[in-house]
C-alpha cells in the first residue's frame, strides 16, 4: 500500500521555459514562544494533489501522453486524475483551462522510511494554450 500524489508542471504559453509554482502554507506554530518567534521564508513548490483510486470500472477521462511508459509500475487509468488535476488547477488559480495536453514527465517512488506509507509521485506536464492567458505567478 502507498500514498499516490500528482505533481503538475504547468508551462507558460510563451516558450520561455517558465512554469507555475505555488506558495506553500506555513507550518503550524510549535507552541513554544521562542521557537514560534522565528519567521520562516516563503516556500514555493509545484502544485500537487493526492491521487485517489477510482471506484468501479470507470477509466480516467484525462489522457496523459506517455503513460504507458510507467504502466508496469502504475496503472494511471485506475487513479482519479480528473479530480487531482481539478484540485491542482483550482489551487493554482485556474478554472478549467481548455486545450491543455498532458504528458507524463516522471514517476517517482520515494524511499520507504519513517512511520507513514511510502509516497509515489506522478509528475505530469501541461502547456497552456494561448486562450488561457498568462498567470502573473509564472517563474
Amino acid at each position: 500500500m502507498a500514498t499516490h500524489r500528482l505533481a503538475v508542471i504547468i508551462e507558460n504559453p510563451s516558450d520561455d521555459g517558465e512554469f507555475l509554482l505555488v506558495k506553500q502554507s506555513p507550518p503550524p506554530k510549535f507552541g513554544e514562544e521562542e521557537y514560534d518567534s522565528y519567521v520562516d521564508s516563503d516556500l514555493w513548490d509545484l502544485p500537487t494533489a493526492e491521487l485517489s483510486s477510482l471506484e468501479g470500472e470507470h477509466g480516467s477521462r484525462i489522457v496523459v501522453e506517455g503513460e504507458e511508459s510507467c504502466s508496469e509500475k502504475l496503472d494511471l487509468s485506475k487513479l482519479d486524475l480528473n479530480l487531482a488535476i481539478d484540485q491542482v488547477l483550482q489551487r493554482a488559480g485556474f478554472g478549467t483551462p481548455g486545450g491543455v495536453q498532458w504528458k507524463l514527465w516522471k514517476y517517482v517512488k520515494e524511499p520507504e522510511f519513517g512511520p507513514g506509507l511510502p509516497v509515489l509521485t506522478v509528475y505530469i506536464i501541461g502547456k497552456l494554450g494561448p486562450e488561457n492567458g498568462v498567470l502573473p505567478g509564472f517563474l
